[in-house]
């Protein structure tokens, strides 16, 4: 935060931090707080990640066995982290009980024999990993000025969604938000949050935030045909009313459209409440927000999206994996299977669907005839299914 190439930082809108805060020292720490006091502008927005507590709690001793373990072993952190994640093996095995009786450490030790052992090594062979309580976080940050406002997982901002009724009865007992957060916390697994802060946030009223929503656009990111219009939620499946989101659906399949457009349209239910409507079509992932509707693909969005593909999609294990397409129209990244990355950029290269076996034979000519066919059906369906929706929000052209 003090020397030379750090102060010739231009002032950040917005700044996000994902995989650092839990696993660096307190100095460093310190010094991420004096960095985002200095860049980022009023108004300006901060992301921030953390695995949290006490969600993290029956996980904290599965997370000290491996690196002890790993930590003996005269090799790489990748290696070490290997020995340590066989030796919990071994251990669970043996009916430990902080390892077979704490439903997160089970979760984590079944995820963890998918994951590449880099990705282990970052993030369990850490001299200074640290779950941290939300108020912590929000303690350590206002040295920054910057105010906690929400999670950036926009379902988790509903406590309907996500506590039962006796839980939010005692959540409700407070109007101290940090309170309340802790409350919710106890109540939810959420051992990674995702929060966002504001330097000097002004809160908006009911009144001032609904006309706000009322403006933004949202485009549709599925086919209507496979919109689904229940959701799992920590109380149970939430229902989104055929009759309100139906017509919505539909008119959001035709072109992005703002929220007071979609809030006029004919049907069933009351169309009062545009948080709800948000809420709902983008915290579940059915539409994304459209910063500059109407906005054609950019050179460099088009650039990048050409790069990534072309890097990702020369190793095989990326074939199955999800990844995001930039968009000048969202302001953001568009997320997408790799298949359908691999399909937006021949076309964008002015490649038409009559030359899908090249792509098949550039994709998976190491496969077996029959996987080869299964990658061919997946680009057939993203060139008649995905690509259309991507070009209605400005992916493609």
């Amino acid at each position: 935060a003090d020397d030379d190439l750090a102060r010739s930082i231009p002032q950040a809108d917005a700044v996000s931090l994902h995989g650092v805060w839990s696993w660096v020292p307190p100095l460093v720490r310190q010094g991420i707080v004096r960095l985002l006091a200095q860049k980022v502008a009023p108004g300006g927005m901060v992301h921030l990640s953390y695995n949290s507590l006490p969600a993290w709690q029956g996980a904290l001793g599965m997370q000290r066995v491996l690196r002890e373990v790993g930590v003996r072993l005269p090799a790489r952190s990748d290696h070490q982290a290997a020995s340590g994640f066989k030796f919990l093996q071994e251990l669970s095995a043996a009916g430990a009980q902080h390892l077979s009786q704490q439903p997160l450490a089970g979760r984590l030790l079944t995820r963890i024999e998918q994951m590449p052992v880099n990705y282990l090594a970052h993030e369990y062979m850490n001299d200074h990993w640290q779950p941290c309580f939300h108020g912590d976080v929000v303690d350590a940050l206002a040295g920054a000025k910057l105010d906690w406002v929400a999670s950036a997982q926009l379902t988790e901002n509903f406590p309907e969604l996500m506590l039962n009724d006796a839980q939010r009865a005692l959540y409700e007992r407070f109007d101290d938000r940090r309170m309340r957060e802790l409350v919710k916390d106890m109540c939810l697994d959420r051992p990674l949050r995702h929060d966002v802060f504001v330097r000097g946030a002004r809160p908006l009223s009911f009144r001032e935030r609904d006309m706000a929503l009322m403006q933004l656009t949202l485009g549709l990111t599925m086919r209507p045909e496979d919109f689904e219009y229940e959701a799992q939620m920590p109380v149970g499946k939430a229902t989104l009313e055929e009759p309100f989101y139906r017509p919505v659906v539909a008119a959001l399949a035709e072109r992005p459209r703002q929220v007071g457009e979609l809030l006029e349209l004919p049907g069933g239910g009351k169309r009062d409440n545009p948080a709800e409507l948000v809420g709902m079509l983008v915290g579940l992932e059915r539409a994304i927000p459209m910063l500059r509707p109407g906005l054609p693909p950019t050179a460099e969005a088009t650039r990048l999206n050409q790069v990534i593909a072309e890097r990702l999609s020369t190793r095989l294990e990326n074939l199955g994996r999800m990844t995001a397409l930039a968009c000048g129209a969202t302001g953001g990244g568009v997320t997408t299977g790799m298949i359908e990355s691999v399909a937006a950029w021949r076309m964008q290269l002015g490649e038409g669907a009559e030359r899908l076996d090249e792509w098949v034979i550039a994709l998976a000519a190491a496969l077996p005839p029959e996987a080869q066919q299964a990658v061919r059906a997946a680009l057939q369906r993203a060139v008649a299914e995905q690509l259309p929706m991507l070009r209605k929000i400005g992916v493609l052209d």
